[in-house]
């Protein structure tokens, strides 16, 4: 483990009395590895070093035809610290060096072949060391990247943080252990309002698993010895994550377990116009798929569920352009009219959510469109 970024600590301290305290503020410390997350990551693109690097580079002389990426930890910052790398040939296979010290010189960091980049464990982890900048003061950090080749496309690089952060807090008899990622930011060393966060252990029991309806972004909820607090925010380099106990959560719309459902229309790729005040006689699956990357599985798995429930829900499936459309309603996220299920149910280009959402019209269950058929039978009979 790493000790925690710098110290961004916010006006408000937790409450110390008796009764729940309406704001949690949490200090967390950096963990090497997802734990209970999957990898995130984005592609990496290398560029001839020409002109790339503002500084004199030491380059090793037994890699040849090397090429260089650089990668900033702060997207926020105006002068903001990168990780530089560079790719090459050493005999006749291809490698990659990290400037993991920061000193502007490959010669004295580990030459690595470029292997697949595993999901969950810590394997080919890269402790890397940068500066950071906060308020005017200069100071060393570090953390962990990995890189490697996708699963999907021998041809993409990937490359992502390789951390995520943890923190305990005790509300009345419970003591519950909390971690956090941010996918959107897994690129850089900074947490911004897309991270989330999860109970991923209570007292002295640790979750060996985490399901998607558990996992929380900021605004939403997170219920702590039957308390409802929402995740407010999260300083920019993760030290701090803010809850804030709100008594309403029962009569909130939104795309949480247990709030109600956001009503919507769409129109489907056949031209059906339809809203979900009309639909209230079944449960109704709102199932996101994306063909990112070549993935069929999504677009398959809404298949499935047509096929396993038939006639005992309504499902329609959401994506940006349809290559394989499935039997069904079938909703182009891309069309100005369905703007109002874009926003509500998607928020994203690509995504593989799925939801569904009870004839009382609350959100029952939030899951990865692919455990279809393990979440779905929780709820309902085929």
């Amino acid at each position: 483990m790493l000790p925690a970024c710098a110290d961004e600590r916010p006006e408000t301290e937790e409450s110390t009395s008796a009764s729940p305290p309406d704001t949690l503020i949490l200090r967390t410390e950096k963990v090497e590895g997802r734990g209970l997350y999957e990898f995130g990551a984005g592609s990496l693109d290398f560029v001839d070093t020409m002109g790339l690097f503002p500084y004199p580079i030491v380059y090793p002389d037994r890699i040849s035809a090397i090429r260089g990426a650089r990668m900033v930890i702060d997207l926020r910052a105006d002068d903001a610290d990168h990780i530089d790398i560079i790719t090459g040939t050493q005999e006749g296979l291809e490698v990659f060096v990290v400037d993991q010290n920061d000193n502007q010189d490959f010669t004295d960091d580990p030459v690595r072949y470029l292997l697949r980049a595993h999901s969950k464990t810590a394997d080919n982890s890269i402790l890397c060391y940068y500066q950071r900048r906060v308020e005017g003061t200069v100071f060393r950090d570090s953390s962990y990247i990995k890189i490697g080749r996708s699963a999907q496309d021998e041809d993409w690089i990937l490359y992502g943080r390789n951390e995520y952060l943890r923190t305990e807090v005790a509300v009345g008899k419970d003591t519950y252990q909390l971690g956090a990622i941010d996918w959107m930011m897994a690129k850089t060393f900074t947490y911004g309002n897309r991270a989330e966060l999860a109970i991923i252990g209570t007292n002295d029991k640790q979750l060996d698993t985490l399901p998607r309806h558990d996992i929380i972004t900021t605004g939403e909820f997170l219920t702590l010895a039957g308390e409802h607090y929402r995740f407010d925010s999260i300083t920019n380099d993760g030290s701090y994550i803010t809850l804030v106990r709100d008594p309403t959560f029962a009569g909130l719309v939104g795309t949480q377990v247990g709030m109600l459902a956001p009503s919507f229309v769409f129109v489907t790729t056949d031209g059906d116009s339809l809203r979900s005040a009309e639909m209230q006689d079944r449960p109704i699956v709102v199932a996101n798929s994306c063909g990112c990357g070549g993935d069929t599985l999504s677009g398959e798995a809404f298949t499935a569920i047509q096929k396993t429930y038939e006639e005992d829900i309504y499902a329609l499936r959401l994506d940006a352009g349809f290559k394989r459309p499935s039997p069904g309603w079938n909703v182009d996220t891309r069309d100005p009219y369905n703007e109002d299920l874009y926003g509500k149910y998607r928020k994203a280009y690509c995504s593989r959510i799925a939801y569904l959402v009870g004839k009382d019209q609350r959100i029952v269950e939030k899951f990865d469109v692919m455990d279809w058929d393990t979440a779905l039978p929780r709820h309902i009979t085929p």
